[in-house]
C-alpha cells in the first residue's frame, strides 16, 4: 500500500480536520494510506512514500528543516489556490495529485541543500538561502569571508546571503545576485549594500566550504536560514553542501514558468524605492509586522515607513488587515492570493 505522509502547519489544522475525512475517502479508492502529523511535531521513524506538505512556501521551507527522509519524495501542497514556488498543487485537488504520482506522471528536482554550523553548533538546513546580518536591518557590518580556507575578501556592507540554485531567485536576486536554474551544482554569494564598489556577487562550487568570521557591528548579529529560522551568532559560521531533497514537479516546464515568474517579480521591485524594498523584505523574513515593528526592524522613519507601505499597497505586493490586539492599528503582510494580486498589478503598472 502506498503510504502518504501529511504534515500540516497548527494554524491550518481546523481547515485540515474538515477536509481530511474526504481525503481518506478519496485516498483509500486509490489504495493509499494517509497519516497526519502537525507541523513541529516529532515526526514517525516509519518511511512513508510521499511526504506532502499543507501551506504557503513559508511552511514548506520551515518542514523541510525538520525531515529526516531525505530519499523521499516531498510535495507541496497550498491550502487555498496562491501562487507559490513549492506547490505542485493543493488539498482540494489531492485526488489529482494523488494520481499522477502513482501513475509516474511526474520528474523529482535535485534540490540542494546547505549544512549551517553557528560558533561550532549545527543549525537546521538551508534550502533557499543563509543570510548573516546585524539584528537590526540598514546597519553595516564588518566581516571576513573565505572559501576552502582561503580568503577571498574582507566587506562592509548590510551583511552577506549563500544561496542554493533554488534560493537564486529568491533574496540574493533582490539584492543584486544572477537567477541559476535548478540542477548547478553551484552557490551564489552575495555581498547586500557593500561600501566597496567593486564588489560583485560570486559564484563558486557547490562542493566549496565556506567561513564567515571575524565580524563586527554596532548592533549584535544573527543568521537567518529560510527566512523562518534565526539565531544570535559571535564568532563564526560555516557552510557546505548537505544531502539533498527530491521535490516532486510535473510539468517538464514549470521550472522555466517559475523562472519567468520570479524574473517579472524581480523586475517589479527593482522598479520601487530602496525604502519599500526594505520594508517589503522586512515583511518577508519576519512575517506579519505593524508600522511601528517595521519602524523598528529597518531603522526607517515612520514618514519613510507610511510612504513605502503607501506603494507597496498601491501595487498589490502587500495587504493589510486590523490589528486584533488593537484595532486602532494595522498588521501589514505579503500578497499571496493570486487573484488580488493580479488585480492590483493590473491598476498599478508601471
Amino acid at each position: 500500500m502506498f503510504k502518504v505522509l501529511f504534515i500540516v502547519p497548527a494554524d491550518l489544522k481546523l481547515k485540515f480536520e474538515n477536509m481530511h475525512e474526504i481525503i481518506k475517502h478519496k485516498a483509500s479508492k486509490l489504495n493509499v494510506k494517509i497519516d497526519v502529523i502537525l507541523q513541529g511535531n516529532e515526526i514517525p521513524e516509519e518511511k512513508p512514500d510521499l511526504v506532502a506538505i499543507v501551506g504557503g512556501d513559508r511552511e514548506f521551507l520551515k518542514t523541510v528543516q525538520s525531515i529526516k527522509f531525505v530519499d523521499v519524495p516531498i510535495i507541496g501542497l497550498c491550502d487555498v489556490n496562491t501562487p507559490s514556488f513549492y506547490c505542485e498543487g493543493s488539498i482540494e485537488n489531492f485526488d489529482k495529485v494523488l494520481l499522477k504520482i502513482i501513475d509516474g506522471d511526474y520528474i523529482l528536482e535535485r534540490a540542494l541543500r546547505l549544512s549551517v554550523q553557528i560558533d561550532g553548533k549545527n543549525a537546521p538546513y538551508a534550502l533557499n538561502d543563509v543570510c548573516v546580518f546585524p539584528v537590526r536591518s540598514a546597519t553595516l557590518m564588518e566581516y571576513t569571508f573565505s572559501v576552502n580556507g582561503k580568503v577571498l575578501f574582507r566587506d562592509y556592507s548590510d551583511g552577506v546571503i549563500i544561496a542554493t540554485p533554488m534560493g537564486s531567485s529568491a533574496y540574493a536576486m533582490s539584492a543584486g545576485g544572477p537567477l541559476v536554474l535548478s540542477g548547478a551544482d553551484v552557490l551564489v554569494v552575495v555581498s547586500v549594500n557593500s561600501m566597496d564598489s567593486a564588489r560583485r556577487p560570486l559564484v563558486i562550487p557547490s562542493d566549496s566550504i565556506i567561513e564567515i568570521y571575524d565580524m563586527s557591528s554596532r548592533y549584535e548579529r544573527e543568521v537567518i536560514i529560510d527566512g523562518v529560522y534565526r539565531e544570535k551568532v559571535i564568532d563564526k559560521v560555516e557552510i557546505k553542501t548537505g544531502l539533498p531533497l527530491s521535490i516532486v514537479r510535473f510539468k517538464m516546464a514549470s521550472e522555466r514558468l517559475r523562472t519567468i515568474r520570479e524574473i517579472h517579480r524581480i523586475e517589479k521591485l527593482m522598479r520601487i524605492p530602496p525604502s519599500a524594498r526594505l520594508v517589503l523584505k522586512s515583511i518577508e523574513y519576519e512575517g506579519p509586522l505593524s508600522q511601528i515593528d517595521i519602524v523598528k526592524k529597518t531603522g526607517l522613519s515612520s514618514r519613510t515607513v507610511r510612504h513605502a507601505l503607501s506603494i507597496l499597497l498601491k501595487r498589490g505586493m502587500v495587504l493589510k488587515k486590523p490589528d486584533v490586539r488593537d484595532l486602532r492599528r494595522s498588521i501589514y503582510y505579503i500578497a499571496t492570493k493570486e487573484k488580488e494580486y493580479k488585480v492590483n498589478e493590473q491598476r498599478h503598472q508601471v
